[in-house]
């Protein structure tokens, strides 16, 4: 293509020029190779077994001529002129927040993080821990309660926090059940009330109704109540903390082997066998007190009249 009709000195700038005005990579490589095949034969200008075209038979290795008026002599030059000329520069994207942020292509954006996936893992992870930790906190505020709650029951096991009022167990009046029914009408006091009743109950409903009845009223207080009433005595069933009493049991106690009108019946037993024990109990009593102020007083008169009848 030279074909002498161009200086030399002026060939190396016309073929930049011919590179340069390429639309694309791909029509500047074709011509690339087009211009290797016309000098190829040129003494001048040996072609490079690296520059050659693939069907082009390859020539041995030599060292390239090159002439010193020129500038750009080289192939590899040129190749690296329409290369740097046409290719494209690529920077980073930089994902912020929501947005994909980039100093030049700043409208493209990601489908997805890559790192997406592992955060959800991650925050799964954390939130399962997070909710272990709040329930093992939960367990161990319990279990100081429960430790507090015993160390109390330790130092006075009878004495009971009514809120504005502290009862002393058992009670010896019926004023003292009245203060205690009064302030079981807060739930507060009341799950208090039933957490003491659980405590004091063994695995027989029977006998933990009798244990609870006693430990709550004294002898004299019980001889004045009976499960139904009479027109001397009032009904332990209008009382709340007696209600207290037969709910505690029940949540111990209701099975599907025990259904609860059967414990209601064992309650009812219990209760009327408790009230009949504390009558002949409280009546044996005063029996035993009776003849001690007599027998006192027979002795006090025997030695009376032996103090007459001395000389």
């Amino acid at each position: 293509m030279q074909n002498n009709d161009l200086p030399e000195e002026n060939w190396s700038m016309f073929k930049c020029s011919i590179v340069h005005k390429c639309e694309s990579l791909k029509s500047a490589n074709e011509l690339l190779a087009a211009l290797q095949v016309c000098y190829a034969t040129d003494e001048n200008y040996p072609p490079d077994e690296t520059t050659l075209p693939l069907n082009t038979d390859k020539q041995k290795r030599s060292a390239l001529k090159r002439k010193e008026s020129f500038l750009y002599n080289s192939v590899d030059m040129d190749v690296a002129e329409m290369q740097a000329g046409n290719s494209r520069v690529q920077y980073p994207k930089l994902r912020m927040f929501e947005n994909v942020a980039s100093p030049i292509a700043n409208s493209t954006q990601l489908d997805s993080s890559p790192s997406t996936s592992e955060d959800k893992n991650l925050t799964a992870q954390i939130y399962t821990l997070l909710l272990k930790v709040s329930a093992s906190i939960s367990e161990l505020n319990t279990n100081m309660k429960l430790v507090l709650s015993r160390f109390t029951d330790r130092q006075d096991p009878r004495q009971f926090d009514c809120g504005l009022s502290s009862q002393q167990f058992p009670l010896s009046s019926e004023e003292e059940l009245g203060t205690l029914d009064a302030c079981l009408e807060q739930k507060d006091v009341r799950d208090r009330f039933m957490a003491m009743l659980t405590r004091l109950m063994d695995d027989d409903p029977k006998t933990s109704m009798r244990y609870i009845l006693s430990y709550i009223t004294k002898p004299e207080v019980a001889i004045n109540f009976t499960l139904l009433g009479t027109s001397s005595k009032r009904a332990i069933q209008k009382c709340r903390f007696y209600d207290c009493v037969r709910s505690a049991l029940t949540n111990r106690f209701l099975s599907s082997s025990i259904n609860e009108k059967d414990l209601a019946k064992l309650y009812d037993m219990a209760t009327q066998s408790y009230f009949h024990d504390m009558r002949d109990r409280v009546q044996k009593r005063h029996r035993r007190n009776k003849e001690h102020v007599q027998s006192s007083v027979f002795k006090d008169i025997t030695n009376s009249q032996e103090l007459f009848d001395s000389p």
